[in-house]
């Protein structure tokens, strides 16, 4: 009895959540639709930075037959699987960047007394609709790309598989990331420079890792600042196939990752001075 009236609170629980979540998209959206031509030009310049990504793709590959091992397909799989953790960080958790308006403008206080976790409510508060743009036009490329490799059939759909949980990963690693960096607010108040800096580290997954040829080098892509996980892991594994090793990687360093965030999230807030104090 006792386990399954934890069962019904536990499901509650996820329950409460989901509606949180779904609430403040719908508001989300409703803000962003409500000046079309704002909208419209948001989109129009998310759209050109995935064409200017691609673009600058396509002429490398007029250039060179491969880039570290890497042909020009492969490569798109790395560039389509960035867009898209760029773009679902961006419609879903507006790559945390809510924070700062919180603490600076002392909306926090208010998060902090509602029942519900107040790292989940800062996460979500905000989503940025037009970067569907750049989910979209992901999956686009990903279907050519995948396409031109050849890749079908049982490999196609194991491959596929995997790769989503991969993404998932990925998603997990740079949300933490982003935890762990934009929460030196709670010190700074002002930390541009700290966001600059996650934006041009993360912009770099959107290049095969194999590129970084140094020891060293490729050992902190992989560890300390896991760039390799981000983009590159889950297009090896769509392209290339089962590897037990990187996959195995991937969990463990989304899981180091998110336990951190979390334990880092906890110490800020312990920093934070309160508006009303």
């Amino acid at each position: 009895m006792k386990a399954m009236a934890r069962k019904k609170n536990i499901l509650k629980g996820v329950g409460k959540y989901f509606k949180v979540f779904l609430h403040l998209q719908k508001i989300g959206i409703m803000t962003r639709t409500a000046y079309k031509l704002n909208f419209f030009i948001l989109s129009f310049a998310v759209f050109l930075q995935v064409f200017f990504s691609l673009f600058f793709i396509k002429i490398i590959f007029g250039f060179l037959d491969n880039i570290a091992g890497w042909g020009y397909f492969e490569a798109l799989i790395v560039v389509a699987t960035y867009m898209l953790v760029d773009g679902i960080m961006w419609n879903v958790f507006a790559h945390f960047s809510a924070i700062t308006r919180h603490v600076r403008q002392g909306t926090l206080d208010g998060i902090l007394v509602k029942p519900i976790d107040s790292q989940f409510l800062v996460s979500i508060w905000r989503g940025d609709l037009e970067d569907a743009v750049r989910v979209i036009a992901s999956l686009g490329v990903l279907a050519y790309a995948v396409k031109n490799l050849g890749i079908g059939g049982f490999e196609l759909i194991m491959n596929s598989a995997l790769y989503l949980f991969l993404v998932v990963n990925a998603i997990v690693i740079v949300y933490s990331i982003n935890v762990i960096v934009k929460s030196v607010v709670f010190w700074l108040v002002e930390g541009m420079a700290f966001y600059h800096l996650t934006d041009s580290l993360f912009r770099m997954s959107q290049y095969p890792s194999d590129i970084f040829f140094h020891k060293i080098v490729k050992g902190v892509t992989l560890t300390v600042i896991p760039l390799a996980f981000m983009a590159t892991v889950p297009a090896k594994i769509l392209a290339r196939g089962f590897d037990f090793w990187l996959i195995l990687g991937s969990f463990v360093v989304a899981g180091v990752f998110f336990i951190t965030s979390r334990k880092f999230w906890l110490f800020a807030l312990k920093h934070y001075s309160s508006a009303s104090s």
